[in-house]
């Protein structure tokens, strides 16, 4: 695995947003340069179960935290209305594996005849395992880190923010992290998805505000202990 962190956002050439980084006026693509801080942890040629560990560990790490953090999910595509999906909705038969009232969910229309499904699970350690087998799923989001507890996270407002302000939806949807972070500045303060390549590179994409920068390259030092090998780039 290897350690990529950023030094100018936006400028750097191992970190692109493509449509992303477009949706940004200059004083956006200002306070990204100035305020948050890229890290990709890289895996190159190596199997899902290496990958899979890393994302585990890493998010032990996580909720050992003095943050609180929370899964987003959606509907990868946009989806024809009905009456038993909007009844089902996303977490059908596994909310009682995430822990009492820690999910919730909300079916945004998107016209007379499409909508699209959200929601969100806030990870605690005995969901712990279970969602770390789940964020590998087609409507697995992003992962974010926040100070806020639940009650305003876990709600439709919130799910509905992140759905316009967060999303880029055509035929299906696309994570806007660069939006995601700068729309939500007081209940998120890192954003993390997985990203994979065709050449079967795979990596964890982390940005965070630089005061939290040192602590994800921490969390590089403590798997390094575990006697796996690292380079810091």
């Amino acid at each position: 695995m290897t350690i990529i962190k950023s030094k100018k956002l936006l400028i750097d050439e191992k970190f692109t947003f493509d449509i992303s980084e477009l949706t940004l006026v200059l004083e956006e693509r200002n306070d990204i340069i100035n305020n948050y801080k890229g890290i990709r942890y890289l895996f190159s040629d190596q199997s899902d179960f290496e990958f899979k560990s890393f994302v585990k560990f890493l998010l032990e790490q996580l909720i050992s935290g003095d943050k609180f953090i929370y899964l987003f999910f959606s509907d990868r595509f946009i989806e024809n209305k009905d009456r038993i999906r909007s009844y089902q909705k996303l977490f059908y038969k596994e909310r009682n594996k995430f822990g009492r009232n820690n999910s919730k969910e909300l079916e945004v229309d998107l016209n007379d005849d499409t909508s699209i499904i959200t929601g969100i699970v806030k990870l605690e350690e005995n969901n712990l395992n279970y969602l770390t087998e789940r964020l590998f799923s087609s409507d697995f989001t992003f992962l974010f880190e926040s100070s806020v507890d639940k009650k305003e996270i876990l709600c439709e407002d919130f799910l509905l923010s992140i759905k316009e302000k967060g999303l880029m939806i055509s035929d299906m949807r696309y994570l806007n992290p660069l939006k995601t972070l700068l729309e939500h500045k007081r209940q998120i303060d890192s954003v993390m998805y997985l990203q994979g390549f065709g050449n079967n590179d795979q990596s964890v994409e982390m940005l965070t505000k630089k005061t939290e920068l040192e602590k994800f390259l921490n969390t590089a030092k403590e798997y390094q202990k575990k006697n796996l090998l690292i380079s810091l780039n």
